[in-house]
């Protein structure tokens, strides 16, 4: 599952290339999750999505967490 922490998100949208099918930066201009669960073939993506992300705000917790 895909979580973000919106007190150290910047919204700098980085992410959002990466994994435009699970994030979009709203009207409001914050980070959304679009769809929080991570399908097998989208993990690279997201992998990436996470890594790219200047202050570490976005995390993917495994099922148990």
């Amino acid at each position: 599952m895909l979580v973000v922490d919106r007190g150290l998100c910047d919204v700098n949208g980085l992410c959002v290339e990466h994994a435009p099918d699970h994030l979009r930066i709203d009207e409001d201009e914050e980070l959304e999750i679009i769809r929080a669960e991570v399908r097998e073939d989208e993990r690279e993506a997201v992998a990436r999505a996470v890594a790219s992300c200047p202050k570490a705000a976005l995390k993917v917790l495994d099922a148990e967490s």
